[in-house]
């Protein structure tokens, strides 16, 4: 069984004429929960754009789960067991809640952990809501719809960018235990936040990103520790 689900080495991509990332390094370990941090416009949605092959990669390699995925279609990289909670949550806004889930399902019916009841059962609201459509949810429901919509592809790998962005505090302190329960169920999670508390809280280890490169890596207690460093480079 391998040790590692997820390695990312040495990677460089950009738009156009515009290099944005110049050495990405990180590794996940199946169970693992990492996050990405660093200021806005660091690179780090870019790096998720690249592990998904939504941005090619112009040098550096990505590894998931034993087999060579940059530049891989991004419908074979789903296929591999990577589940995408996009930044700004993307719903389908004229498909109702149970389209939205039941279009993305990686296995029909009951097969693989994650199917339509099973996420009804985790997400109560959405089962209240399935006949509705995306443009008639709250932005928590559609926060929940996303990462209903992302567990349906059954994933080892889960990536959330801006996992409570624009949330009111009563739904991030439901997105957060949820994403607490995934982890204790072993799934594997990338995530990207503004809520630093938070997220030393649920990650085993954090990687700061300043200016399209890795620059710091380690646990939550040495980033607690680290008052400099979260001054340098996660402070307004």
């Amino acid at each position: 069984m391998t040790t590692t689900l997820l390695q990312v080495e040495q990677l460089q991509a950009g738009y156009g004429r515009s290099q944005v990332l110049f050495d990405i390094s990180l590794r996940l370990a199946p169970g693992e929960a990492i996050t990405l941090l660093g200021r806005n416009g660091m690179g780090r949605s870019t790096t998720v754009s690249c592990l998904f092959g939504l941005l090619p990669v112009t040098r550096g390699t990505i590894h998931f789960a034993g087999t060579r995925t940059d530049n891989q279609p991004s419908h074979r990289i789903a296929r591999m067991g990577m589940g995408l909670v996009p930044e700004g949550r993307q719903v389908f806004p004229l498909l109702t809640v149970e389209e939205n889930l039941v279009a993305t399902a990686q296995n029909p019916g009951n097969k693989g952990r994650w199917y339509l009841e099973e996420v009804f059962r985790f997400f109560p609201r959405l089962r209240e809501r399935r006949r509705n459509l995306g443009t008639q949810l709250s932005g928590g429901e559609q926060q929940m719809l996303a990462i209903g919509r992302a567990l349906m592809t059954n994933p080892s790998l889960l990536v959330l960018d801006e996992a409570t962005e624009g949330l009111a505090p009563v739904v991030r302190t439901e997105i957060w235990s949820v994403l607490r329960t995934l982890k204790e169920e072993g799934l594997a999670m990338i995530v990207i936040d503004k809520n630093l508390a938070a997220l030393m809280k649920l990650a085993d280890r954090h990687y700061i990103i300043e200016k399209g490169v890795t620059v710091w890596n380690g646990d939550s207690a040495a980033l607690r520790a680290n008052e400099t460093l979260i001054s340098r480079y996660l402070g307004v």
